[in-house]
């Protein structure tokens, strides 16, 4: 798997290809932040056989905290071990360099993977936001505190 920077094209194809299990029936609405979430350093894509299996950052809220995004393709299956590996060690990486002591993230309360993914990478269920997607989803609001 080859990372490389993040670029807003690396999202449409990602949304216009299978997506990954339980991924919101219409990804569209995420494309109208790509352009937010290219911050140099902080986003990344892994890149398998010229096709891109994922891309994810960290996008600074404060000098302290930060928002995790992460966009996984169908073909991310296939490289799981590899994509868990450098999600961990990159999103780690960030947050040591950048001394951030809060990592968050907004994960949608009808998809029970990302919820489990999310506790899995160590971030702790906050609470549920009633309403907060674009088509006033329910969301809960992991954080990682460090």
């Amino acid at each position: 798997m080859n990372i490389v920077q993040f670029q807003p094209d690396h999202a449409r194809e990602i949304l216009n290809g299978e997506m990954n299990i339980g991924a919101p029936a219409n990804p569209k609405d995420f494309l109208k932040f790509v352009d937010e979430m290219v911050v140099n350093g902080m986003s990344f894509s892994g890149i398998v056989n010229g096709e891109v299996i994922g891309s994810g950052g960290i996008v600074p809220v404060y000098k302290h905290m930060a928002e995790v995004w992460l966009l996984l393709s169908g073909k991310v299956y296939k490289n799981r071990l590899t994509t868990i590996r450098n999600i961990l060690l990159n999103m780690d990486k960030m947050q040591k360099e950048h001394q951030f002591v809060r990592l968050q993230a907004a994960v949608k309360a009808s998809w029970p993977e990302a919820v489990r993914f999310a506790s899995w990478m160590g971030f702790e269920n906050e609470g549920l936001m009633r309403k907060f997607g674009p088509n006033h989803e329910d969301y809960y609001r992991f954080a990682k505190v460090i």
